[in-house]
């Protein structure tokens, strides 16, 4: 004896309504019933902000490169419409107060330099990119293209670089 297709399709949608309400009611028993109050056991850390003498100007990027030292790209004049090429390297020692300019080896066939990003990178060097501003023909035309990729060892000063060109 066979079943009819209507009292087969009954069965079934009793069987899924059984199985939602069993669903629903696990759910609703544990959202109840499973909470409890745990301790906050998180740590309230405060904090101390100091300003860090410095001469007015711009001030683009900052990299953490040692304990003591943070290097900027600074421009010495404040403007909203800076560009790239106005910032030079600095770096600032913590606790001397001691800022000073980074002497960036720059290629003599470019009419405008930039650098940037800047990045500690993870051997503790300082990385970025180096930038040229290229005229064509006779000054008219002119490209811009990443000439060089820097890294920058504190301890020695020595400038390690990777020709972007070839």
């Amino acid at each position: 004896m066979t079943q009819s297709p209507t009292r087969y399709i009954g069965w079934k949608g009793i069987g899924v309504i059984l199985i939602m309400s069993g669903l629903i009611f696990m759910a609703s028993w544990m959202w109840a019933g499973g909470s409890k109050d745990y301790d906050d056991l998180t740590q309230t850390v405060r904090a101390t902000a100091r300003p860090l003498p410095s001469p007015p100007g711009s001030y683009l990027g900052v990299a953490w490169l040692t304990q003591d030292q943070l290097i900027f790209l600074y421009a010495d004049h404040l403007s909203a419409i800076n560009k790239l090429a106005d910032y030079r390297l600095f770096r600032y020692t913590l606790g001397t107060d001691d800022w000073q300019r980074v002497e960036v080896p720059e290629s003599t066939t470019c009419a405008q330099v930039e650098y940037a990003p800047i990045y500690r990178l993870p051997n503790g060097m300082l990385g970025f990119g180096y930038s040229c501003l290229v005229f064509l023909d006779q000054q008219k035309e002119q490209t811009q293209e990443l000439r060089y990729l820097y890294s920058w060892d504190v301890h020695t000063g020595v400038f390690y670089y990777y020709n972007a060109k070839s």
